[in-house]
């Protein structure tokens, strides 16, 4: 029988962002958050067990991990950053998880062609590869591509985004996943970019992609003051079947980056749940 605190138990061995970058606001998802949106969906709507998974910008792996540890049958995470992606690797192959789970580097950004007329790229000035030499840096490159799935030449990791955009004009914009039509899913998981840090927007362009990408049910994290948009956007935009919050949890955020104040902050988020 799943418990919770195996749950929580496997996910507390999962490895965050060694050096997270604030421009694609990469901010880990705590185990104990991670634990209780995967075992919700498993005991209350059995979403899980037995089911193939998308994990949507999936950072180092943490709902990747949960979703497989609550029965999952097979688990697609997609992420852009290279960095993060060698972390979820080793996150899998520690957690005996790696012939479970696939790992395709891929922006989400490009599953909408439309998108590129509302971007504007700006590159990232990240310190983790600071100490490395030209021909390291080329090396560590090659390694990563023999041990992931390459979607697109240009998918890097290494830039930011300022995204200006409405949600009726994204809802005109056609997705277009069907290099990945294979790897469509019962139900996806994320938790995306919030949306505060120059990429403005870019939890609706995740909404997006998600909606084309699953055939059943999205379970997605958001920030509670952005609750009453959201559903806005879900229900009478876009007009999706049927979106829910079906919980409100408290997510801690360790103090990161310069502008960080603070220790930690804890913020309000929500759980939301959409039938496609």
């Amino acid at each position: 029988m799943l418990k919770l605190r195996d749950v929580l138990s496997t996910l507390q061995q999962v490895q965050g962002f060694k050096d997270a970058k604030v421009s694609l606001e990469q901010y880990p998802t705590p185990a104990d958050i991670a634990s209780h949106m995967c075992y919700l969906i498993q005991q209350r709507y059995r979403d899980l067990e037995n089911k193939s998974v998308v994990d949507l910008g999936c950072g180092t792996g943490m709902l990747s991990v949960g979703a497989m540890v609550c029965g999952a049958s097979h688990v697609t995470a997609i992420e852009m950053d290279p960095e993060a992606i060698e972390i979820a690797l080793n996150n899998f192959q520690k957690l005996e998880l790696a012939n479970e789970i696939d790992v395709i580097q891929c922006n989400v950004c490009d599953f909408i062609p439309g998108l590129s007329q509302y971007i504007k790229k700006n590159s990232l000035k990240d310190s983790s590869d600071k100490h490395l030499s030209n021909k390291q840096k080329k090396a560590q490159r090659q390694k990563q591509k023999q041990k992931m799935k390459i979607c697109g030449e240009k998918n890097s990791g290494n830039e930011a985004f300022t995204i200006d955009i409405n949600a009726k004009q994204l809802l005109e914009l056609q997705c277009t996943p069907d290099k990945f039509k294979h790897k469509w899913c019962d139900v996806l998981l994320m938790n995306p970019p919030f949306g505060t840090k120059n990429n403005k927007h870019i939890d609706l362009i995740f909404l997006k992609v998600a909606l084309s990408m699953t055939r059943n049910v999205i379970y997605s994290l958001h920030k509670t003051s952005t609750r009453t948009h959201l559903l806005n956007t879900l229900q009478n935009v876009w007009k999706v079947k049927k979106v829910e919050v079906i919980a409100q949890l408290k997510f801690d955020i360790p103090n990161m980056y310069k502008f960080h104040k603070t220790d930690s902050k804890d913020i309000h988020v929500d759980i939301f749940r959409i039938e496609c």
